[in-house]
């Protein structure tokens, strides 16, 4: 009869072999048989870690490649272990602004992809400072491609550098209310917009257009009409949340025990757009469907139903809150969208 600790030991072991491998051969496989927009909820939150929720991460898959816009901490693993994206078929990873929470994981983004299998360069799109960005993580990574190189590469596994070196595009949008086409991939089309995110300035959003669907990604600002227009008849907005009162209201609670911290949520009030206000927009832009994202009172006291007040009046939009591992599907030629879960 077997020990049962040394069973147990066995049973886990084998759990735990049988989920990596799950980890690394789903990916290449969930890329076939879809045509479409598909988006992957990798984070929903906002800074704070309090709301069990991932910092900012979207992905969009268009046909089989993979985009993402932003990556916080958290996104990438949701992304890759969690949401069977095709990770090693990602191209380009878009930013919003440079905001910590926006692009602490893109490095990691960048090089576990290579690791696992991505063949080809990736490329960071954003506004202005992207390039240091990029130039930096390559910096960052230098030794470890060498060494993952030296060390696994043989005559059936290649780890080519060229493939892991990240490349950049700054987008240049002078006009305050402008935008500009940041990729042009086949069928696919992805429009920058510029948002406000005073004073974080340039900041952006994004429009992706495939095969007669369309997804539009708010980025960080404060209630602009000018996105409204840009997401016309868009298929799907995402746009981010904040309640300003309960933002306040947790400025003066912190404010004793941590005044920097109490300045730091009392100055994002100027910044971000309110779920009424993004609603409105919805509205004004005449989208199928709404998702509040970026959610920075999300695990705060009074959340969803005082983060959400005033929005029960509103019956013309239909919209919902995003969550970590939700995922959109929007099939190229059909008017479809399924949410799940």
């Amino acid at each position: 009869m077997s020990h049962p600790r040394r069973f147990a030991s066995k049973l886990l072991l084998a759990l735990v072999a049988s989920q990596f491998l799950q980890v690394l051969t789903a990916p290449s496989a969930s890329a076939q048989g879809f045509d479409g927009l598909k988006v992957y909820f990798c984070g929903t939150g906002g800074p704070l870690f309090s709301s069990g929720r991932n910092q900012p991460c979207t992905a969009v898959q268009a046909g089989d490649s993979l985009y993402m816009v932003d990556n916080g901490v958290g996104g990438w693993n949701t992304l890759r272990s969690e949401m069977g994206a095709p990770v090693l078929n990602l191209k380009a990873i878009f930013i919003t602004h440079l905001h910590s929470d926006h692009i602490a994981g893109v490095g990691e983004a960048a090089e576990q992809s290579w690791i696992n299998g991505r063949a080809e360069p990736l490329t960071f799109i954003g506004p202005e400072g992207v390039d240091k960005l990029a130039e930096g993580f390559n910096l960052v990574y230098e030794r470890d491609r060498v060494f993952r190189k030296a060390h696994h590469e043989n005559e059936n596994v290649k780890f080519p550098l060229d493939a892991a070196f990240i490349h950049s595009k700054a987008m240049d949008i002078p006009e305050p209310d402008g935008s500009a086409i940041a990729l042009q991939d086949g069928e696919l089309t992805v429009t920058a917009i510029r948002v406000s995110h005073e004073p974080i300035d340039p900041a952006f959003g994004y429009r992706f257009d495939y095969r007669g669907r369309s997804v539009v990604i708010s980025g960080d600002t404060i209630a602009w009409t000018p996105l409204a227009d840009a997401a016309q008849d868009a298929d799907l907005l995402i746009h981010e949340a904040q309640n300003n009162a309960m933002q306040l209201a947790q400025s003066r609670m912190v404010s004793r025990i941590n005044p920097r911290g109490s300045a730091l949520l009392a100055d994002t009030v100027t910044y971000h757009t309110e779920p009424v206000e993004a609603l409105e927009l919805a509205r004004r832009a005449g989208v199928d469907l709404l998702v509040l994202s970026h959610l920075t009172q999300a695990g705060f006291p009074g959340f969803p139903d005082r983060f959400l007040e005033g929005t029960e009046q509103d019956d013309e939009v239909d919209w919902l809150l995003a969550e970590d591992g939700m995922t959109i599907s929007l099939p190229a030629g059909s008017n479809e969208l399924t949410v799940n879960p």
